[in-house]
């Protein structure tokens, strides 16, 4: 019986570190091509990041990233003022830090393609835009032209193969990993968004 009761204490303590202690640096996501993240945006801009600040949203609950985005060109969509706030769960107010491990982030001077979708925002009246497919709607161009997206995974095995298979309740998806750019140039990705249906 002590042998028992001490493999019990043991697998408790085991369970509770995996809990408390596990922080992935990354996310699995379930993968969304250019395509799809094109058709469920409101718009597509590149820009630069002129801003980026943090609140509590407006039931207090959680922390919220607003980045104040120049807009340099519309790619698709309406887009009507020079700047757009773009808002993010998680962030930094004060010494409470809230995290969310798939969210896009932005950096003051970063310039960025995003896909995005005009709500309410969260911070109080008026409106802002969320990333389409959370760190997957982002895209950080860097000063060689290159288009390149982080902060996430895509967990498969099929991905090594040229496929990214997630499965899914209900069903399995399929994409290809063609679909899915990354690190390529930011002109290329411009031209794929305009010729989506």
């Amino acid at each position: 019986m002590k042998r028992s009761h001490t493999s019990l204490i043991a697998a408790f303590w085991a369970f509770m570190a995996l809990c408390f202690f596990y922080d992935p640096s990354w996310a699995l996501m379930r993968p969304l091509g250019t395509a799809e993240m094109t058709q469920n945006s409101d718009g597509v801009l590149a820009g630069t990041v002129t801003g980026v600040s943090s609140a509590w949203d407006v039931t207090g609950q959680r922390i919220v990233t607003r980045a104040k985005v120049k807009v340099t060109e519309v790619v698709r969509g309406v887009v009507t003022t020079q700047e757009v706030d773009v808002e993010t769960l998680g962030g930094k107010v004060g010494d409470i830090v809230f995290k969310l491990s798939d969210m896009a982030t932005f950096e003051k001077g970063q310039d960025v393609l995003v896909f995005l979708k005009r709500t309410k925002s969260m911070l109080g009246a008026g409106e802002a835009y969320n990333v389409v497919g959370s760190a997957q709607g982002k895209y950080d161009v860097g000063a060689d032209g290159i288009a390149r997206k982080g902060g996430f995974s895509i967990a498969t095995p099929a991905l090594s193969q040229g496929q990214a298979n997630m499965s899914a309740p209900g069903g399995a998806e399929t994409v290809p990993e063609a679909l899915i750019d990354n690190d390529i140039p930011v002109r290329d990705l411009i031209d794929k968004i305009k010729a989506v249906k």
